[in-house]
């Protein structure tokens, strides 16, 4: 059997849309820039460690809700 959603076609464009509209939403935190098929997030702080731990802990829970 096949599964999955041929390449190129439009229901795999609106499927994509639809997951990864809803991502900016889901962080006070995290500021996103979406364009085409790519995602760029963005966080600044005081330290690396914070940058670190803020960003883990954020794509965690993005995580668990999608």
């Amino acid at each position: 059997m096949v599964y999955g959603i041929p390449k190129c076609s439009i229901l795999g464009h609106i499927l994509f849309l639809l997951y990864t509209n809803d991502l900016e939403n889901n962080s006070n935190k995290l500021k996103f820039i979406l364009f085409a098929d790519d995602t760029n997030v963005f966080y600044a702080g005081k330290s690396i460690t914070e940058v670190n731990n803020v960003l883990n802990n954020e794509l965690k829970q993005m995580s668990r809700r999608f």
